[in-house]
């Protein structure tokens, strides 16, 4: 696998690390001032780029990043090359993968302050290069066809998060199970799950989590079984005699089975009693109980109900 650099990234790890080395920074000035000496623009150019590339690699961080590349077999059988590139900032660190079998290349941007402390970055990397090792594992079965969906832009949005969010924590588990997680990533995994499902009432002792993360040390999910429970719900919550009716869960966003509007707040199963049910009905005959109906047609239909009642 071939790494390449790019040459800002490397100008400004040694410039950082030049300045935070005391034994670093006479032998550095002393070979700038040699570079800078020369008269020829092009040739001091590349003798500057030269000094970096050497200073970088004296440091460590090629030899780091293909370390932690090679801890994964997929990534390191079938990534032809690898490009580290500069990010801004750390909350904009990215990996990506392109290409196709035979030519498979990933690029990487990170923050040079998170290159240059080895734990941060060796987590941050880790994590990334996991994903992608699972991109590239035919068991895992990714397919770019296969793509979270929604019926509108927030259920969507929502499908997505949830996708992401059980991913990074089969991800970090499997890390934390090599004993190569940081403290509290766990917790920050519980935080996320209990967000993107609403476990903080259904999962008020974190069985299902505690669970999950326990099976995910050793066993992870493919990808249609990700997007199934981003989806559809995770499969402890389907049968577990809360909805007797069979009423479908709604995601937030997702148009009312009755006005078509995209809501975010659903009718409860006490609302849908018989008599707002036969209201319904009257109105729309073809509707049947798991479709969800939002709480302001459930209102609705609940006073024509009552009304109803009340005139017999």
């Amino acid at each position: 696998m071939h790494l390449a650099t790019q040459p800002n990234l490397v100008e400004r790890i040694v410039f950082d690390a030049v300045r935070a080395d005391d034994s670093l920074r006479s032998e550095y000035e002393r070979q700038f001032s040699d570079c800078y000496q020369l008269r020829d623009i092009d040739e001091r150019d590349r003798a500057f780029a030269q000094l970096h590339e050497r200073l970088f690699g004296a440091l460590g961080m090629r030899k780091l990043v293909l370390s932690l590349a090679e801890e994964f077999p997929h990534f390191i059988e079938r990534v032809c090359r690898l490009l580290v590139t500069q990010a801004p900032h750390a909350r904009l660190q990215t990996a990506e993968l392109f290409g196709a079998p035979g030519r498979y290349a990933v690029v990487i941007a990170v923050a040079p302050a998170t290159l240059l402390d080895r734990n941060e970055f060796g987590f941050w990397a880790r994590h990334e290069f996991l994903h992608i090792d699972d991109m590239l594992d035919p068991e895992f079965g990714f397919d770019l066809g296969l793509r979270p969906r929604g019926a509108t832009t927030a259920a969507k949005n929502l499908t997505q998060d949830r996708y992401a969010v059980l991913w990074a924590l089969h991800v970090d588990a499997r890390l934390e199970h090599r004993g190569q997680a940081p403290d509290g990533v766990m917790e920050r995994r519980r935080t996320e799950l209990n967000r993107v499902f609403e476990l903080d009432r259904r999962d008020s002792d974190n069985r299902i989590f505690n669970e999950m993360w326990e099976r995910a040390k050793t066993s992870s999910p493919n990808h249609r079984e990700l997007l199934d429970w981003a989806e559809n719900g995770l499969p402890e919550f389907r049968d577990d005699g809360e909805e007797p009716s069979g009423q479908r869960t709604a995601l937030p966003g997702s148009p009312c089975a009755l006005c078509g509007f995209p809501t975010f707040d659903w009718a409860t199963e006490d609302q849908l009693d018989d008599q707002t049910r036969c209201a319904i009905l009257v109105d729309f005959s073809q509707w049947v109980v798991d479709q969800p109906v939002c709480n302001r047609c459930a209102e609705i239909y609940s006073a024509c109900g009552a009304s109803t009642v009340g005139g017999d």
